[in-house]
């Protein structure tokens, strides 16, 4: 087990830093357990956006509501405002805005 460690912290590294350079995603909670085990504090719990294999096969998606951040796109770029979008699949704005801005950074 202790030849497995030094691998283990360099991956859950690398899931550190790439949630902090991009902040609109959300680590899995056994990621920030797993970081906070071992003493780190680098990625902020509260993400709107969730990118997790066992959810939505991967795809990004609200958190919480497991919405998925493409559907939410579709639909404002069809013409609907946020607040409909919000509305109709009870978030709040803010979470619809991370959503549209996320689809448009990918």
């Amino acid at each position: 087990m202790t030849s497995l460690l030094p691998s283990l912290i360099a991956v859950l590294g690398l899931i550190a830093l790439a949630a902090v350079a991009e902040p609109r995603v959300r680590v899995p909670a056994p990621v920030l357990l797993a970081l906070a085990g071992i003493g780190w504090a680098l990625v902020p719990a509260l993400r709107p956006i969730v990118i997790d294999p066992t959810i939505a096969f991967g795809r990004p998606v609200v958190d919480r509501s497991f919405v998925s951040t493409r559907s939410i796109l579709e639909r404002i770029d069809a013409g609907e405002s946020i607040d409909d979008v919000a509305n109709d699949y009870e978030l709040s704005v803010e979470a619809v805005e991370e959503a549209v801005l996320f689809e448009r950074a990918a």
